[in-house]
């Protein structure tokens, strides 16, 4: 196989569902001429079989990130100061990605090798044994990186049958003001969910899901006009609309949101906002598996979740679809790139320039060996992780997989046993670091997604 440098620009993302009146899935059929206190003696029965079963690790959970939400409330910014935030965040970005390029040109002549990669399924509950923190990073836009998550999953509840497990989740999304992350397994899930099947699947396997992002949207109007409040991280941004884009609303609301979620600014403080959550709940998991785009995780060494996070017995495993994507939402970012370029909201373009540099470097450093021989496996391979800034004895660990040709088939989901509630013990300090992934070969079919700073 043709191996390449690649350089992902745009992940590509699913807008959540309008939420419509619902009733509680599941409710009891029961015919119109039954009694009326029978009917509701048998929904009460249907609900509290439904109802979680509270446990004080879960209890002390749900404190500690009301806690943390109480002290972060969300404050209400203007478009200058949503632009002033941004050009800061410009700047951070561009310091840090010279820090990568100069970390990189240190780490060229250290323990360059080959690589082996193997052309197989991995083996997840041998990856995955001795890390208590476990980063998906996806390319947005297949369903082969959710397939293959379940499959993650379920070998990860293999592995630890009685642990307590956290997924947080960028695509388990919030769309109202206020409304709370935490869903403990098997309760009625309210969050809007981007992957129904690993939602589902996370439940079956009793792990409690924490909803990271927020796509919370309102159109109002005061007496200088009507305008868009768009929230991103603890900020709701209040942006004005002319007449034109009044009038084209449903096409103008979804890309000024992706607009703001994937500029600078948008990006580091959704990541600073999942950081919040996360570190407020995790002495409360034995594991905990975050799950998000990419871009996310090995962006720039400031910004990056690990770094933020700051948790040193990580691994992260990077999927790579080779099935195309949506022609549609294709078309989507393209028109997300050029409103993130007419009102100049993208990276600088020296970052652009340090990122391809740096990815050189890493790629000299990086050499596979083996061949993708067969198209309906897996090609993947384990890498220590580049840049170990403030510990070189904890390195962390990642997985390059690139996903079969053919797609991966939607794993069948089986419910598991209650696991026996064991006391978490709470999360000791632990020394900084940072990550890193190398830039992996190409895939021809993403060769003209480079538009600029993508939505991830």
């Amino acid at each position: 196989m043709d191996m390449k440098h690649i350089t992902f620009s745009i992940l590509c993302f699913l807008c959540p569902l309008l939420a419509a009146a619902q009733v509680l899935p599941g409710l009891p059929s029961v015919s119109q001429k039954a009694p009326a206190d029978k009917i509701a003696q048998k929904i009460e029965e249907q609900i509290k079989n439904q109802a979680p079963r509270q446990d004080s690790s879960f209890s002390g959970a749900q404190k500690a990130l009301q806690d943390v939400i109480q002290k972060n409330p969300i404050q209400t910014i203007s478009w200058k100061e949503f632009k002033a935030l941004n050009n800061r965040a410009k700047e951070r970005e561009l310091a840090s990605r010279k820090m990568d390029l100069k970390l990189a040109q240190q780490q060229l002549t250290a323990n360059k090798g080959k690589i082996p990669f193997q052309n197989s399924w991995p083996d997840y509950t041998e990856l995955l044994k001795g890390f208590t923190h476990i980063y998906i990073g996806e390319d947005h836009g297949t369903m082969s990186t959710p397939a293959e998550t379940i499959r993650l999953l379920q070998a990860l509840r293999k592995l630890h049958p009685n642990k307590r497990i956290l997924l947080a989740s960028e695509f388990s999304v919030i769309n109202k003001l206020n409304e709370f992350p935490l869903a403990q397994a098997n309760e009625i899930n309210f969050l809007t969910n981007l992957y129904p099947e690993v939602n589902q699947a996370a439940d079956a396997l009793n792990i409690d899901q924490l909803g990271l992002d927020s796509r919370y949207v309102s159109w109002e109007e005061d007496e200088h006009g009507p305008f868009l409040l768009i929230q991103c991280g603890k900020y709701l941004i209040k942006r004005y609309l002319t007449r034109q884009e009044e009038d084209n609303i449903q096409e103008v609301y979804s890309v000024l949101e992706m607009t703001l979620g994937s500029s600078p600014f948008g990006i580091l403080e959704r990541n600073r906002q999942w950081v919040r959550y996360i570190k407020a709940v995790q002495p409360f998991y034995d594991i905990i598996v975050i799950y998000a785009g990419q871009g996310h995780l090995v962006d720039t060494l400031s910004n990056d979740l690990p770094s933020l996070l700051d948790t040193p017995d990580f691994v992260n495993l990077y999927f790579i679809p080779t099935e195309g994507t949506n022609p549609d939402e294709e078309q989507t970012y393209i028109s997300v790139a050029e409103n993130t370029d007419r009102q100049n909201l993208g990276v600088l373009e020296q970052s652009y320039e340090l990122q391809d540099q740096t990815e050189q470097v890493l790629l000299d450093k990086m050499e596979m060996s083996g061949e993708w021989t067969d198209p309906n496996k897996p090609f993947w391979g384990k890498v220590n992780s580049f840049f170990p800034l403030y510990n070189k004895n904890i390195p962390g660990k990642e997985v390059i997989i690139y996903l079969p040709l053919t797609g991966v088939k939607m794993p069948e989901i089986q419910p598991v046993g209650k696991p026996q509630p064991q006391k978490a013990q709470p999360a000791t300090p632990q020394t900084k670091k940072a990550l890193r992934v190398p830039a992996p070969p190409k895939p021809k079919n993403l060769d003209s997604l480079r538009y600029g700073n993508s939505y991830i």
